[in-house]
Parts: C-alpha cells; structure tokens; sequence
C-alpha cells in the first residue's frame, strides 16, 4: 500500500514537470519523462507509468470542448454559436470534438473538462419523469 501512495506522488510530479508555462502538457517534456523512466527497472516504472498515463489523459480532457449532437448532419454555424457562448473564464480550448449521440433525440450536450452542459429532449423527459415520481 506504500508503494502504491509513493507511485502516485511520483506519477504526480512527473505530470507537473510535463506541463508547460500555460499548464498544458509539452510533448517534449513527456517524451523526457518517458526516457527517465526506460532507465529504472520494469517493475518499478509500470506502476508510475500507468497512474501518469491516466493523470496526463485527465490533463488533456480539462482543455478540451466535446460537442454531442443528436443528428450527424454538421453544422459548422452550431459550433461556432456555442463557442462563442463558452464561459469567458475557460477561452482557451484548443481542441474542438464534435461526435453524434442520437439517445440525445434532439439538442445537445457539451463538456469542458469536468462540466457538462446539456439541453437535449432526452434531459428535459428525465427531468420530468423524475418529478412525476
């Protein structure tokens, strides 16, 4: 259980130490942390590596705007619309995803980072189901 701790702090500052002046993750840096740890023995690196994996892939979800559509039929004029609505405290995502969700029936749902802003059908029958009950 130690070691395990002792991992996740290692995995921790390696994750900083990736990170640029702006807090994005730098490649350059990574592909550094990933030559140090090739250096220490298998069964010491694996468990550092999985626990940096996972935080740096946490990392790059936070400045990241996913756009779930009920219909495939894309339109540039939506997303343009909803970026410029994004809140002005997170400006600067880099990478814009739009997919197809047709569970959403009609609407949408966008995530930016770990908040999650939906206005579908779907949500609005959930949201009065749950109050009919």
């Amino acid at each position: 259980m130690a070691s395990n701790s002792k991992d996740s702090k290692v995995a921790r500052i390696l994750l900083i130490e990736s990170t640029g002046a702006d807090g994005r993750i730098d490649i350059d840096k990574v592909k550094y942390v990933l030559q140090e740890l090739r250096k220490l023995p298998r069964t010491k690196s694996m468990p550092i590596l999985r626990k940096y994996q996972k935080l740096v892939k946490e990392r790059e979800k936070s400045y990241q705007c996913l756009i779930e559509k009920a219909h495939s039929s894309d339109n540039s004029t939506f997303s343009e619309i909803l970026l410029q609505h994004l809140p002005q405290a997170e400006p600067d995502y880099t990478e814009l995803v739009t997919s197809t969700n047709h569970s959403l029936i009609a609407g949408f749902k966008l995530r930016l980072g770990d908040d999650v802003y939906e206005d579908s059908i779907s949500s609005r029958l959930n949201r009065l189901k749950n109050s009919l009950i």
